[in-house]
């Protein structure tokens, strides 16, 4: 069904009279007026009838958009932290990996337990990032914790991103 548009007819005024056209008389463009005799349009638009379900409408849909563009950039952060994690565990399980001693080559483990700690320790630290270093026998295991802001999700309360990531060293004997 095709809508109609309905246009009021503005009364013109000449030499201080207000004139109306009459029912049924054309415009000077060729159209016909809208009103009767006398004057009073009686029609009414029917966009009016109509009026806010537009904005309505533009406000679900800016929402929502919102919503859309706010889990890509945030879900962005989420992988960042994710990878600062897994390199920070990745790295600082190397560190402590290099902190063997030469009995390695005659089969022992060869592994100074403190010292490998400490270097794990001191990578996360220096990189920024929270974690936990275990040594049992000849297996270090780093776990890390990293975290990165919100931009849009705060907005329904969410304000940091947080990611974990595991790290695992077996030190080889025998070689």
């Amino acid at each position: 069904m095709r809508r109609r548009r309905w246009r009021q007819v503005v009364p013109t005024r000449t030499h201080g009279t207000v004139e109306s056209p009459a029912h049924g008389q054309q415009q000077p463009d060729g159209r016909p007026h809208d009103r009767p005799a006398g004057g009073h349009a009686h029609r009414v638009r029917p966009l009016e009838r109509e009026s806010g379900s537009f904005t309505l409408i533009f406000a679900v849909v800016m929402v929502a958009l919102i919503a859309i563009v706010g889990l890509a950039y945030d879900g962005r952060a989420q992988l960042t932290a994710q990878q600062r994690a897994d390199a920070a565990a990745g790295e600082a399980a190397r560190a402590a990996g290099q902190e063997i001693d030469g009995s390695v080559i005659t089969g022992s483990p060869g592994l100074h337990r403190t010292r490998a700690v400490a270097a794990a320790r001191a990578y996360l630290k220096a990189a920024g990032v929270r974690g936990t270093v275990s040594v049992s026998g000849t297996r270090i295991v780093v776990r890390t914790d990293a975290s990165e802001p919100a931009a849009i999700l705060p907005l329904i309360g969410i304000t940091t991103l947080e990611a974990t990531g595991t790290a695992t060293v077996e030190i080889a004997t025998g070689l």
